[in-house]
């Protein structure tokens, strides 16, 4: 699914739909990316702040999570779903099989490398000017919603968003 100024919503051949966002639809500060495959799931979400309409594309701000959970993939992969259905009624019959059933808890190999993800953008955030990385650490790598990154003017900001307290299996 592609969310986008297209014109009109329509079902392209093989797994491709165009969902169409009005000129005033909030979607249209957010994008994801979605890929909920059994062996590589992962999503990157952002918002983008409101205001910045006089502001050059590099210097645009915004606000991400990111996970590598497979449970929360298919969430947000169910939900993109949910929001394409208004536009194209038959896309949730079309891919139904595709996101049917739980998939199982991520691996220990994928937590350890989201970990290292995570440590990577820590590291980024820190050396930039003004970057600023909570120096609390995370007990529990991967967890969904671990970072929120925001930029401007090539500064990032690293930010830890509270997640479920609880550790992943």
């Amino acid at each position: 699914m592609v969310f986008a100024d297209f014109g009109r919503s329509r079902l392209r051949p093989g797994p491709i739909a165009e969902v169409e966002l009005p000129e005033d639809s909030p979607l249209r500060r957010e994008w994801a990316l979605i890929c909920d495959a059994p062996d590589t799931p992962a999503c990157v979400m952002a918002w983008e702040r409101p205001g910045q309409e006089r502001c050059r594309d590099r210097d645009r701000i915004f606000e991400v999570l990111w996970s590598v959970d497979p449970q929360v993939v298919r969430t947000a992969a169910r939900i993109g779903v949910g929001l394409a259905a208004a536009a194209i009624p038959e896309l949730p019959e079309r891919i139904a099989g595709r996101l049917s059933g739980n998939p199982g808890p991520s691996s220990a190999d994928l937590r350890r490398a989201s970990g290292l993800i995570e440590r990577t953008l820590d590291y980024v955030a820190g050396a930039l000017p003004g970057g600023r990385v909570d120096a609390g650490g995370d007990p529990w790598p991967g967890d969904a919603g671990d970072v929120g990154v925001g930029g401007a003017h090539e500064c990032v900001e690293l930010e830890e968003v509270p997640g479920d307290g609880e550790p992943e299996d």
